[in-house]
């Protein structure tokens, strides 16, 4: 079975999502590479909630209080803010039941209103 290095899984992951900066995030993910597979699974998880046409971004962004950083995902909808909102929760609920609680510090979910 060959290991795949961390570029090879960023690159796997690259086209289901939108680069909002793609050069900051692809360096981002570069660093963390532990985010990576868990991307891959809020991808297929928002899919499966929102709707398999769902478009999902990805960007990088900054805490100035906390001096950090971290990767905003956004799942883009056209839903009415209640609808999207009870959506999201389920989608943060089901993810995060899955996800190790150290790449709590790297991801934001949150919709992203089209």
């Amino acid at each position: 079975m060959a290991i795949s290095s961390p570029s090879t899984r960023i690159q796997d992951i690259a086209d289901e999502f939108v680069f909002l900066d793609r050069t900051a995030v692809l360096a981002y993910l570069t660093d963390s590479g532990n985010v990576v597979p868990h991307l891959a699974t809020l991808v297929l998880q928002a899919r499966n909630i929102y709707g398999g046409d769902t478009v999902v971004s990805l960007r990088r962004d900054r805490d100035p209080d906390a001096n950090s950083e971290y990767l905003v995902v956004g799942v883009r909808t056209a839903l009415a803010p209640a609808n999207a909102h009870t959506l999201l929760s389920r989608l943060r609920e089901e993810w995060w039941a899955t996800t190790p609680p150290e790449v709590e510090d790297h991801v934001l979910v949150a919709n992203e209103f089209v």
